[in-house]
This record gives C-alpha cells, sequence and structure tokens, in this order.
C-alpha cells in the first residue's frame, strides 16, 4: 500500500497550480456558498444546484459543493488551487488502496492485485481527477462504489452483521449519490455480483434461512432511500431549456444533434474506444466537444460510418460473451459486466448527457478493465504448451512489458499534470490535442485577452473565425447561434481594433470595430430571448429558476463602448439604461453608464452614477480622480473615452481625488446615496445594504451629508 501511495505521488508530483483551471473558475472561484461556512451556506448547498450561482444545471452534488466549502473556509484554501489538489491526490491514493484491498478479498493474487491497482493508479485519465479540481465528484462517487461493495462482500460473508451492515452501505450509497449521479452504479454491482461470483454464497445463504423477511423489508427499504437520493434532487432540479435554439447542449455533445438510434451507435463506439484506452491510452484530452468527434451516419456509406458501425457490434459482442460465461467464468462476467455498469450514467447509451466524452468520466471503469484483461491474459496462458521454460519465459516478459508500459502510463501522466497548473498550459495543450474543437479555438485563442500584439491577435481572430464557421454549418439551431462563440470572437476583434487605432490603421480599426458592434448585437439578442424566457418559466411557478439570472452586461458594455466611439451617445446610454435594473449594483457597469452620459452632455447624470459606482467600492482611486475630473471640467478624461490610447489609459493615476466636502458635490452625492439605498431596500437587499453603510461610514472620510445619509438609513432599519 505504501508502494501504491508511492507511484501516486511520483506521478502528480509536478501537478500543484496557481489557477483555477476550466470549470474550477465557477464551481469554486464565483460560487458564494463555499465563502462563509455555516447553516445558511450549508442550506443553500442542498437546496441548489452544483453550478449555482453561474449557470442554471440540473446536477445536484452537493456533497461535492459541501467538502468544496469546507476547503475554502474551513481549511483555509481560498483561491489557493494547490490545497485543492493535494485533497484530490490524498483521495485518489484512496481510492487506490482501497481498490487493491478489494481486489484481494475478491480472491486475485496479490502480485496481480497490485499491478491491476497501479495501474488505476497511473493512468494518465486520472489528470481529469486529480488536478482537475472539479475531479473530486469523480474521486467521491468512485470512493462510495469500491466502499460499497467491501461492506457488501462483508456481510455476504458474514463478517459484518446485516443491520449495521446494511445501514452503513446506505449511508455510503447516498453520500456517493449527493457527490456524482454515476454512483448509482453501486446498486447493479452487487447486484451483478450476486449473480456471477456470489451465486453460490447467495444460495447458502438463503439455504440457512438468513435472510428472513425483516431483512427483505430492511433491504427494501435502504434501496428505496438511495434511490431517492438521485429521483427527488432531479424533480426539484429539473433541466429546463432556456436556449434559443433546439438543444443549445449539443454544442457539447454533438450526439444530441442526432436521432436517437445514430446517437446510441456512436456512443457505442466512443464506448468502445475508451475501453481499449483504458489499455493503451491513445487518445488525450481535456475537451471532445463540437466538431472534435466525427460521428458516423445510418446507413452507413463512407469509411468511417462503417468503422463507427464495427466498433458498436464490437462493444455489443463483448458484453453479450461477458454475459454468457456468467455460470462458466463468474469472474470474467463479472468483469466485463463492471465495465458495462460503471460507464452506463456518463455513455450517452441509456440517457445523453452534457458532454460527448471526457476522460474523467473514464476514470471509473479503467479499474475493471485492466482485471478483465489480466483474466483474459491469465485464461489464454493456460492453453500455452505444458514446458516449465516457456511458461517461465512467458510470464517474464509479461512481467517486463507491464512494468515498462506503468513507467510510460507514470511518465505520460506526470507531463499531462503540468496542464493542469495555469489557465493558459491548460487551453494550450487542449487546442494541441483537440484541434478540430470549437471550444478549444475559442479558449486558446481568447487566452490572455487584452495583452496581445497585432500579430498574435490576428492569428486568435483566425482560430475563432474557424470556430463560429464550423457551428454555423451544423444543422442543429441551437448550435448555429452560439453566443458564446460569437462574443469571444467580439471582444478579440475589439481588442486589435483598439491596437490598430494605436497603430495609426483607422480603416483597419473601423472595419474590425464594425464587425464586433453587430456581433455584441446578435450576442445581445439572444441573450434577450433567454431572459425572456427565463422570467416567463418564473412567472409559472418555477421555483428552482428564482434567483438566476442570464449575465449580458459584458456585452452590453462592450457594445455602449462602441458605440461612444462612434458618436452615437445617446444609443449607448438608452443600451446602458436599459439593462440598468439586473446591474444597479454592478460598479463597472456604472462606471460605463456613467461615461456614456458625461459624452452625451450630461455630465451631472454621469457623476450620479460614479458616485454610485465610488460608493459601491470607495478604495477606487481611479473613479475618484475621474469623478474630480468631472465636476471640475463638465468632460471626460482623454482615458476615460471610448477607445483611449494605452498612453492615455496610463494617466488614470494623475490628478486630485474627489473632494467630499466640497459644497458642489454635497447634494449630488446625497442624491446618489439615497438612490442606491432606496434601490437596495425595494430590492430586499438588507444584507447589501449594511454593507454599504459600513462602506460610507469606514471608508470615506465621513463628509456631512453622508454621514447625515447614513444615520438616516440606519434609523429607518
Amino acid at each position: 500500500m505504501v508502494a501504491l501511495a508511492a507511484l501516486c505521488v511520483i506521478a502528480y508530483s509536478r501537478c500543484f497550480g496557481s489557477d483555477f483551471v476550466f470549470d474550477s473558475h465557477f464551481i469554486i472561484g464565483e460560487d458564494i456558498r463555499l465563502r462563509h461556512f455555516g447553516a445558511k451556506s450549508i442550506s443553500d448547498i442542498f437546496s441548489e444546484n452544483y453550478w449555482w450561482p453561474s449557470i442554471y444545471s440540473s446536477l445536484y452534488r452537493p456533497l461535492s459543493t459541501l467538502t468544496f466549502a469546507i476547503e475554502y473556509s474551513v481549511l483555509g484554501f481560498g483561491a489557493r488551487p494547490a490545497g485543492y489538489q493535494m485533497v484530490n491526490l490524498i483521495l485518489h491514493i484512496t481510492v487506490v488502496v482501497i481498490a487493491f484491498r478489494l481486489l484481494m478479498k475478491m480472491g486475485m493474487r496479490p502480485v496481480h492485485a497490485f499491478a491491476a491497482s497501479a495501474w488505476l493508479a497511473l493512468h494518465p485519465y486520472g489528470t481529469e481527477v486529480v488536478p482537475n479540481i472539479v475531479g473530486l465528484s469523480d474521486i467521491l462517487a468512485l470512493l462510495s462504489v469500491l466502499l460499497g461493495i467491501h461492506l457488501y462482500l462483508d456481510m455476504l460473508d458474514r463478517r459484518r452483521e446485516f443491520g449495521a451492515g446494511l445501514t452503513l452501505w446506505g449511508v455510503v450509497a447516498v453520500a456517493g449519490l449527493l457527490s456524482k449521479e454515476n454512483a448509482i452504479s453501486l446498486i447493479a454491482l452487487v447486484f451483478w455480483h450476486a449473480c456471477t461470483l456470489g451465486r453460490e454464497r447467495i444460495r447458502e445463504l438463503a439455504r440457512s434461512n438468513y435472510f428472513t423477511t425483516a431483512r427483505y423489508v430492511a433491504l427494501g427499504a435502504v434501496l428505496i432511500a438511495v434511490i431517492s437520493a438521485v429521483a427527488v434532487p432531479k424533480y426539484f432540479h429539473r433541466d429546463l431549456d432556456l436556449s434559443t435554439g433546439s438543444d443549445p447542449v449539443a454544442v457539447d455533445n454533438p450526439l444530441r444533434g442526432v436521432s436517437p438510434v445514430e446517437a446510441r451507435v456512436n456512443a457505442l463506439a466512443i464506448f468502445g474506444e475508451n475501453i481499449v484506452n483504458c489499455i493503451v491510452p491513445t487518445t488525450i484530452s481535456a475537451d471532445y466537444s463540437y466538431g472534435q468527434i466525427e460521428l458516423g451516419a445510418l446507413p452507413p456509406k463512407s469509411r468511417l460510418d462503417w468503422r463507427v458501425v464495427g466498433i458498436a457490434l464490437g462493444v455489443l459482442v463483448f458484453g453479450l460473451i461477458g454475459l454468457c460465461l456468467y455460470t462458466r467464468w463468474p469472474a470474467f462476467s463479472f468483469a466485463v459486466g463492471a465495465i458495462f455498469i460503471m460507464a452506463m450514467p456518463t455513455a450517452n447509451i441509456i440517457l445523453l448527457i452534457g458532454t460527448i466524452r471526457a476522460d474523467r468520466l473514464v476514470y471509473a471503469y479503467i479499474l475493471p478493465v485492466v482485471v478483465c484483461v489480466g483474466l483474459l491474459i491469465h485464461g489464454l496462458s493456460r492453453y500455452l504448451p505444458p514446458s516449465r521454460p516457456v511458461d517461465l519465459l512467458v510470464r517474464r516478459g509479461m512481467t517486463v512489458m507491464v512494468g515498462v508500459f506503468m513507467i510510460l502510463l507514470g511518465v505520460i501522466t506526470n507531463l499531462r499534470a503540468t496542464d493542469w497548473r495555469t489557465t493558459k498550459g491548460f487551453w494550450k495543450a487542449a487546442y494541441e490535442t483537440s484541434p478540430n474543437s470549437f471550444k478549444t479555438k475559442l479558449g486558446w485563442g481568447g487566452i490572455n485577452k487584452g495583452e496581445k500584439t497585432l500579430d498574435q491577435l490576428t492569428q486568435d481572430i483566425a482560430l475563432m473565425r474557424q470556430s463560429v464557421a464550423q457551428l454555423a454549418e451544423s444543422p442543429v439551431q441551437g448550435v448555429r447561434e452560439n453566443d458564446f462563440a460569437m462574443e469571444s470572437l467580439a471582444y478579440v476583434l475589439a481588442d486589435r481594433g483598439r491596437l490598430l487605432l494605436e497603430s495609426g490603421d483607422v480603416a483597419g480599426a473601423e472595419s474590425d470595430i464594425t464587425e464586433a458592434e453587430a456581433l455584441f448585437s446578435k450576442v445581445i439578442s439572444l441573450k434577450r430571448e433567454k431572459i425572456r424566457r427565463l422570467e416567463e418559466l418564473k412567472a409559472n411557478g418555477a421555483r428552482s429558476l428564482v434567483g438566476r439570472r442570464i449575465k449580458n452586461e459584458s456585452a452590453v458594455m462592450a457594445l455602449a463602448e462602441i458605440k461612444r466611439y462612434k458618436g452615437d451617445f445617446q444609443e449607448a446610454i438608452a443600451l446602458l439604461e436599459e439593462n440598468l435594473d439586473s446591474n444597479r449594483f454592478n460598479p463597472g457597469y456604472l462606471i460605463h453608464l456613467s461615461r456614456a452620459k458625461v459624452d452625451g452632455g450630461d455630465w451631472e447624470g454621469g457623476l450620479h452614477y460614479l458616485l454610485q459606482a465610488l460608493l459601491l467600492q470607495p478604495d477606487d482611486k481611479a473613479g475618484s480622480r475621474e469623478a474630480n475630473w468631472i465636476l471640475n471640467n463638465h468632460r471626460l478624461p482623454e482615458y476615460a473615452k471610448a477607445y483611449a490610447p494605452e498612453d492615455a489609459s496610463s494617466k488614470a493615476s494623475d490628478g486630485a481625488l474627489l473632494n467630499l466636502d466640497d459644497p458642489r458635490v454635497s447634494d449630488l452625492g446625497k442624491k446618489a446615496a439615497l438612490n442606491l439605498i432606496e434601490t437596495l431596500e425595494a430590492e430586499d437587499l438588507a444584507q447589501e445594504k449594511a454593507i454599504v453603510i459600513r462602506r460610507i461610514r469606514v471608508h470615506m472620510n465621513q463628509p456631512e451629508w453622508l454621514y447625515n445619509v447614513s444615520n438616516k438609513a440606519v434609523a429607518e432599519r
């Protein structure tokens, strides 16, 4: 066991990073439930979905989120990814050790059990769950499955009292399901073991009257409780479509855009490739979104079509052979069944999920695949000539081959784990391994936004154009009109337009900025439709959507700046005011509205919103200097104008701060503060109101008018 732990540590010794990469950016970085560990946050964890508040999702994994909350607040990891990755590594080691003990308990020789467990420890697909922080849910689910089988075997061999064992088994099963839904495979695995390896033992127990009526009732009650852990949350967190097209998830899972039969045939083929990759990982990538995996069509015509059908049939034959051997070769039959059972929740064969393929989903069935191959090799070795030299040569050859393969796996894992240390490294590796995925083009093209040269931006724009064009060719409307892809391209075009202006290429800049304007307008239109549908669902009583909103402020602010640059100040003001209700407490948004107002000639209205932004973030020195400039000059400073050159932006640190005791500020400031506090009251945001008042008292030097405003607000409370 120490050796297994050492292998894990060596393989993942370079995985500890400095960025929240990919999904962990949202799951950890934007989940406010993790910030303060207490009764309220725990209540929110068990009442909201896994992705809350970033995205609406039907995924319900409260135990995983609770673990993140403990890591963030109790253990104090906060915004430091390395701590979360260390916990994942410790849990991965635990999984490997428990797998080794389980294989021993099931009758496998120690050397073979060690080899299979070491394969799991070193497999490169583990990089999707150890350095990838959100892989915690996959580790916890597999851990619960392995522990559940341990407990089942203990009860089967009467090493554990039935009542206590069944209760503990139920707790482990529910914990697994509340970590990730694919832990439901534990129930099917126990049933399949009872039909194969445990069949004779079950018969012995039945003949000895071990299964009394009371025990049957208890078993049924536990199974109902376990299944409810999946069924009940799914009822309250239904997967509601907020797309403008037919199926937005098809960009991540193209199987949702083809016929049900074609989807299952292709899913079987992908499953077959994953089984092979458990032994020889020829394909390793963090993303397989739209465009990366070519799908076969029915009836088959091309070489690709026949290849997909052939692999799918091969998988079915493999499964049928395992099923037919349940009495003659129960160990092999159980291993084959375990592969299918542990893959089914995420293989897109029974239900179509949110992704066509992910290496971390294969993590659950690496062990049964390796065991299955080991059993096949052992079974075939019986047909070797009965010669000791030949037998010895074959065994030594196999040992050397397995050893060399494990070293290669460990080296690949060690190298691959470094891809998860930084966001830039992640997207670079993702694009290199999945160059045909629309998402990797967007991710790699958009990395380090605003920090690139003209040549780099031109390359990025070419990549992103490929991505948008690729999506536009899809027959699925929800794929064609992908606001995320269009918005990503628009930002990079706007960045290049800014640099072209600085270099003096006005014509090139105008072209880029005009194209970005059209894209941002389209994105805002698509998001408005989503917002409209969301509000309809809320009005129709969708309780799980209360408090949800679709973010569009970034695109609105970017489009408003373009309109300001073109001199369409009133259009910019109208656009920003139209979306003000959902952004009243966003300082950045208020600053954009302030600048549009000043550009449009209403300097007092602009100063009103800028003062509100300062009340929300009083330590904004640049904002204070900008407010002072507007107060004295009734216009914007150069650096605050739309598409201001980089050297102008550097002057934001120049100038005097706003004097809050200036009589000219009094009336405007009082009106801005009261308006902000009244808005907070109208929105019933007592906690946010208290924070604003505290900031007024602590950070803003207590001018008399602000002191009176905050006192009045406190008295009203």
